[in-house]
């Protein structure tokens, strides 16, 4: 029986979420009052939220979960521009391990930081070959790592907003 696509009320998108883990959306209560709502625990949960909070959101948090790949817009009025390219499920990055070489580099150097970290994090459970754990572990050390010089930094440094 095919699953039907949820209706959103005038006003409100329907987000459900891409992994396992929790995200935390801002918005804005009945009340008027700012609130941070958690959704997830596995894949597929759903939450509900005003447009405009989505928005703001959107507009103001770096790498929102809007726009990174952790929720995909769900309801009827959603719209193949509304989600990220971002938006994969773990069954979905699981096909980049069935790539090898070249192949492999081209697709992990497409995906966003969620993501590459997400395909580190399941490489051991897949049976990754070392080639392609390699290669994460190069990516996440060059281009995302925590603390250093990263490729944010010096682009933030060349502008002055970094100190």
């Amino acid at each position: 029986m095919p699953t039907k696509t949820p209706t959103a009320r005038d006003g409100e998108e329907i987000w459900e979420t891409t992994t396992e883990g929790r995200v935390w959306v801002a918005m804005v209560d009945d009340r008027g009052r700012d609130v941070v709502k958690s959704v997830g625990g596995k894949v597929g949960d759903k939450i509900r939220i005003k447009t405009t909070d989505r928005q703001i959101m959107q507009d103001n948090v770096d790498d929102s979960p809007f726009t990174n790949g952790l929720l995909k817009r769900v309801d009827a009025a959603a719209t193949p521009e509304d989600n990220s390219p971002q938006a994969m499920t773990t069954e979905e990055l699981m096909v980049g391990f069935t790539k090898n070489g070249k192949a492999f580099h081209a697709w992990v150097d497409g995906l966003n930081e969620m993501n590459v970290r997400r395909m580190r994090g399941m490489a051991e459970e897949v049976d990754a070959t070392a080639s392609q754990i390699s290669h994460l572990d190069a990516v996440i050390k060059t281009k995302y790592r925590i603390e250093g010089d990263t490729e944010t930094y010096r682009t933030l440094k060349q502008f002055g907003e970094a100190g």
